[in-house]
């Protein structure tokens, strides 16, 4: 985990190579932000708000305008939807976009396990919550053999080898498209 370039450094990096300087980029609050990255228009999605109208006719705005959307650990998605009961529309937004019916797509994702004696790691960041993993993502395996531990403490696995994932905005859908 601590021999390679931090997962949120390498994400930052393919962003700068990908992105055009004036992007919109929406990340999550209460969420770290992409290092070195001044050149783009960041937004907040205000998701530990109570779920709203008022909120989701905010966060699809949002949605509509941007260019990218950049999740730098796991921290609201695999909390939230366990919250459903609190958090209705926002497990519903955590389906709808991992499922790729919001209109963004997964086209980049960084992360680093432990690995020894070339076996990696991992963690599972979707099961517990019951979202979908996002298309492209599920058959990731990191080497050949990997142990998948399931869920692991945030503490750890937010900082220290986040799963950073970056959506591109590829169907351009309207804000009454996405939930209406």
């Amino acid at each position: 985990v601590y021999s390679k370039v931090h997962p949120a450094v390498r994400a930052a990096s393919w962003l700068k190579s990908n992105a055009q300087p004036d992007a919109i980029v929406l990340k999550e609050h209460w969420e770290e932000s992409l290092p070195g990255l001044d050149q783009f228009q960041w937004r907040e999605l205000l998701m530990y708000e109570p779920d709203s109208r008022f909120k989701f006719s905010k966060i699809t705005q949002q949605l509509a305008a941007a260019d990218f959307l950049v999740f730098y650990s796991h921290r609201m998605y695999a909390n939230l939807p366990r919250l459903s009961e609190r958090y209705p529309a926002s497990t519903e937004y955590y389906n709808l976009l991992f499922s790729g019916r919001l209109g963004y797509e997964l086209v980049e994702f960084e992360t680093s396990y432990p690995r020894l004696w070339g076996i990696s790691f991992t963690d599972d960041t979707f099961n517990r919550p019951n979202i979908p993993i996002p298309r492209g993502l599920e058959f990731h395996r990191p080497s050949p053999v990997t142990i998948n531990l399931g869920f692991a403490d945030e503490s750890f696995t937010v900082y220290d080898h986040p799963k950073v994932l970056i959506f591109r905005n590829v169907e351009r859908f309207d804000s009454l498209t996405m939930f209406g």
